[in-house]
């Protein structure tokens, strides 16, 4: 061999091993299955039923009273949010009761979120009902965990008055706010290990 064909080999040599350095430091030539693996997610696609919250209270008019929800150890998928109320019937035959008026809110100040339901009305001397639903994906549910941020606002928006019935009007009795019943049901994304 001659004297050029031995720096020839040698410099070969030293470029291989630099080339094979740089590709074991990059990681490129490890396989996919030994890199980084990817974790998995931490929920199924089964969504189960957890457990709900029932509340009730008074409410008086043109003021809102807040529940607050625990739910920071949930991937949740749905929540529905019901309130209930009735309201009192006429003092008797001459008097007609004016509807009450509710709407309520769900709302997560940390996520930016925000469900308003429409007002409504319950009927003269009835019971009145509102469902304001919620759902949320799995991505949604993962960033979400761990918030406890959550409250549903019960806003009385006008109480109606009772009054007398025929050409003139006459306020006879003033109705302060109401009384309501709130109904939380909640769905979530079930926990993977959680599978029975």
């Amino acid at each position: 061999m001659y004297p050029s064909d031995r720096k020839t080999l040698a410099v070969g040599v030293f470029i291989a091993l630099i080339v094979i350095i740089g590709s074991v430091a990059s990681g490129k030539n490890i396989p996919t299955s030994e890199k980084e693996k990817k974790k998995p997610s931490p929920i199924t696609d089964v969504v189960v039923e957890a457990p709900g919250y029932t509340e009730s209270g008074y409410t008086k008019e043109g003021e809102t009273t807040p529940v607050n929800l625990a739910l920071q150890d949930l991937y949740l998928a749905e929540l529905r949010v019901t309130l209930t109320w009735e309201d009192e019937p006429p003092r008797n035959r001459l008097f007609v009761n004016e509807p009450d008026t509710f709407r309520i809110e769900l709302v997560n100040s940390e996520f930016n979120i925000s469900v308003v339901s429409d007002e409504v009305s319950n009927p003269s001397g009835g019971e009145g009902s509102i469902t304001l639903r919620a759902n949320f994906t799995q991505e949604d549910a993962i960033k979400m965990y761990g918030s406890g941020n959550w409250t549903v606002n019960i806003v009385m928006v006008q109480a109606g008055n009772q009054h007398r019935v025929g050409l003139i009007h006459i306020i006879a009795f003033v109705d302060p706010g109401n009384a309501w019943s709130l109904n939380v049901d909640v769905w979530a994304w079930q926990e993977r290990g959680a599978e029975s």
